[in-house]
């Protein structure tokens, strides 16, 4: 009976140790609650005491709870934002609190080296419309953010033009340069419907203040005329054309015929306003006959393929 009891005492010790050896192999089941480690992942991202209030989750979220470890990350760079994940189970999107993701975005971007650039300020004050040469700027580097529009090599000043008021240690701009370009100025005050001619204008270099569509050369300007006034020293723009009425109805016009071995002349009366290269009806005088042409010039009809037509 005593060896019996013996035995039991042996086999009880045995399954007390299994057990203890087991427990310390296994780890204890992990049941976590979603809302509370999504509260100490926040303290431990921003280093400081977070107190979620319960009343901004609805219930699933409160209730929800993983056997896992849950993970965290942040969506978006504005840390607005963080993604929970239990393993092979869920996943929801929480919204981080305001304080929190401002605070993580100043961090990140302190964090992040910025970049030295080079720029060129102005080393005096400088006058709309001179030319800006190597002299008239001092270089240096930033480590803040510049403006993506600011010149940054010496190569893109070329033959360039200041194109308003510069003052000491400012900035220099791309859009403060612009290349010098001729056009054609106004030498007198123009009223509506002037034909452009060379006595009208002269051709100037223009430095500063250029409109975005001047007019370069008196060029295919034959037949065009002034839509508005022009004042003396304006510049001529494409905007301040229009095509000249070359041919007025019931004007008197010339009508020609032309032919490498003869040419016609005759009178004969517009029957409709023309502009150039416009096919028009006049009334020929000596022959009493319609004829249709092409308008060639002030008060002048081609009527080489015109059809003639009775009265």
């Amino acid at each position: 009976m005593k060896n019996l009891d013996k035995k039991k005492g042996h086999h009880l010790n045995f399954y007390a140790t299994l057990w203890i050896a087991m427990a310390m192999i296994s780890p204890p089941a992990i049941c976590e609650n979603l809302i509370e480690e999504y509260e100490r992942w926040l303290e431990k991202q921003s280093q400081n005491e977070v107190n979620l209030k319960e009343k901004s989750f609805d219930r699933d979220l409160l209730k929800l709870e993983c056997a896992e470890r849950i993970g965290f990350e942040f969506t978006n760079s504005n840390n607005r934002q963080a993604k929970a994940s239990c393993p092979g189970n869920w996943r929801r999107y929480l919204k981080v609190p305001k304080v929190i993701a401002l605070e993580m975005t100043t961090k990140n971007r302190a964090q992040v080296p910025s970049k030295k650039r080079n720029a060129f300020i102005f080393a005096r004050n400088i006058e709309k419309g001179s030319q800006i040469t190597r002299k008239d700027l001092k270089t240096i580097t930033k480590n803040r953010q510049l403006p993506a529009n600011v010149l940054t090599s010496f190569e893109s000043l070329g033959h360039s033009y200041l194109q308003r008021d510069a003052k000491q240690g400012e900035l220099l701009l791309k859009t403060d340069l612009k290349k010098s370009v001729s056009a054609l100025l106004a030498i007198k005050m123009l009223p509506t419907g002037v034909r452009i001619d060379q006595s009208h204008f002269r051709l100037s270099k223009l430095t500063h203040d250029i409109p975005p569509d001047p007019v370069m050369g008196l060029e295919g300007l034959d037949y065009m005329t002034t839509n508005k006034r022009i004042k003396a020293g304006q510049v001529l723009r494409e905007r301040d054309l229009r095509k000249a009425k070359l041919i007025r109805r019931n004007d008197t016009v010339n009508l020609v015929y032309e032919t490498d071995a003869f040419s016609i002349d005759a009178k004969g009366v517009a029957l409709a306003d023309g502009y150039y290269g416009n096919r028009v009806r006049a009334r020929n005088l000596e022959s009493n006959l319609i004829v249709s042409g092409i308008v060639i010039d002030y008060g002048t009809i081609s009527t080489n393929s015109s059809k003639k037509s009775g009265n």
